[in-house]
């Protein structure tokens, strides 16, 4: 399956109606079914999370990065943010991080504290790294 159809496939969805109608029935849930939905979110949020991996590794993140924004499940964006940064700190993917944290910043997501230090330091880093190549 291409990345493309991957994407396609997942955003066929009218969310909206969709989150309307899951808010409505989670509030109804048992504890025990509660559980293993929240069982399935966290299965949907690795296909979200795959999707973006895949599309920094063929390239494609100018796609890639806003198909992860919008259509992950988080209530905040700022842990969509966070959740994009850590899986690119894993790849270590530090030109994409800063992207990613710029592309989150221009969508007016505030990040955390912490993840702000990082930035800096990772600019920096860069700065450093260009100036010794010149």
């Amino acid at each position: 399956m291409k990345v493309q159809e991957l994407r396609q496939l997942l955003s066929t969805a009218d969310r909206a109606r969709l989150e309307k109608a899951f808010v409505e029935s989670y509030k109804k849930f048992s504890k025990q079914k509660k559980e293993e939905v929240d069982l399935i979110i966290g299965d949907i949020l690795v296909i979200w999370r795959t999707v973006l991996m895949i599309s920094v590794q063929l390239a494609e993140a100018e796609t890639g990065i806003p198909y992860f924004f919008s259509n992950c499940m988080e209530n905040n964006k700022e842990i969509t943010l966070y959740r994009a940064l850590d899986l690119m700190n894993m790849m270590d993917e530090d030109d994409m991080w800063i992207q990613i944290y710029e592309y989150g910043v221009k969508k007016k997501i505030k990040p955390r504290e912490f993840l702000q230090e990082s930035y800096q330091k990772r600019i920096n880093v860069k700065m450093e790294n260009k100036n010794e190549q010149e």
